[in-house]
């Protein structure tokens, strides 16, 4: 809800959140990793290769970061803000060479909206799966991602679901780092 930043402390205490937002993410990030704000309230991660337990402990190490950071904009009161992440893996052992950037972009992004639309304050992932077929999956993505669900063709996890044991190690991990 960043209009509501705006709306209620200005486009000084938004750009406020925004430079805090891309300090604290600037930090959490490994070495070889890339940060760009993406457009508006968004930022896009391009991480050194994770591997799928690992990411999600990554997304969630970001969410918890965020959460407990209070964001200064200007007022005598900071504010506690939280995240929605979406993210894509990459490379990808089943995918094609026509499945390109944009499209893992396009994927992480409406993993996003997912997290939006149920809740916010979390992650989640489109992972593709064994039964996945490639040729037309984005713009079946786009139309009907409930269905590519449905008949197994993708998968999502999310923070609504518990982390594999791999994942809360490494969770851990980040923590101690900090």
């Amino acid at each position: 809800h960043f209009k509501r930043i705006n709306d209620s402390h200005g486009h000084g205490g938004g750009d406020r959140v925004l430079q805090q937002f891309s300090t604290l993410l600037g930090e959490l990030v490994r070495t070889g990793d890339y940060v760009t704000r993406w457009g508006g309230e968004e930022f896009l991660i391009v991480s050194r290769p994770l591997s799928r337990g690992h990411a999600a402990a990554y997304a969630a190490r970001i969410c918890t970061v965020v959460s407990a950071h209070p964001f200064d904009v200007g007022a005598p009161t900071p504010l506690q803000l939280s995240c929605s992440i979406g993210f894509a893996e990459y490379p990808l052992q089943t995918a094609p060479p026509s499945l390109d950037w944009q499209d893992l972009v396009e994927i992480a992004d409406r993993a996003m909206y997912h997290v939006k639309e149920n809740g916010r304050n979390g992650w989640a992932a489109f992972l593709f799966t064994p039964t996945t077929t490639f040729p037309s999956l984005i713009e079946h993505f786009k139309r009907d991602r409930g269905g590519l669900l449905a008949d197994g063709r993708l998968r999502l996890i999310s923070s609504r679901d518990p982390l594999p044991a791999e994942s809360q190690a490494v969770a851990v991990e980040f923590k101690a780092r900090s």
